[in-house]
């Protein structure tokens, strides 16, 4: 797996005001709750948004042994993937169901906030990257 940190590159992410972030996190909702006919309450099903709304796909590897850092999630832009670390996976540990909907909301506010850097309105690179190449969390 080829690990690019988009920081280190030279790519600048913009800060972004927690009124921004909230306004971003409230229109995702709105989309959501378009999508499946309701309002968005708690429990949030962060795995359909990312699936369902986002498009996105959300798979599990051992993706902490592939950074330098304790890593429990990373997106990959150009493939439309999520991947988390497979021991969060729900299946294994449902002890751990807390941090694996954490690391997957915390991927998703990645792609809902910074997506725009790397990529047009029709999905396609703004930026070169190969298919391996990912944005570190």
């Amino acid at each position: 797996m080829k690990v690019v940190d988009w920081l280190a590159q030279g790519l600048e992410v913009p800060p972004l005001s927690s009124a921004r972030i909230a306004a971003e996190a409230d229109a995702a909702f709105r989309e959501y709750a378009d999508l499946v006919g309701e309002e968005t309450l708690a429990p949030i099903e962060v795995e359909d948004i990312a699936v369902s709304l986002l498009k996105l796909s959300v798979g599990f590897d051992n993706v902490k042994d592939s950074f330098d850092d304790p890593v429990r999630g990373a997106i990959w832009f150009s493939r439309c993937e999520i991947w988390i670390d497979e021991e969060l996976h729900p299946s294994f540990n449902s002890e751990l169901l807390h941090p694996f909907f954490l690391t997957l909301a915390h991927e998703l506010d990645h792609w809902v906030l910074h997506r725009h850097l790397l990529m047009d309105q029709d999905g396609n690179p703004t930026l070169f990257f190969g298919c391996d190449s990912h944005l570190i969390p």
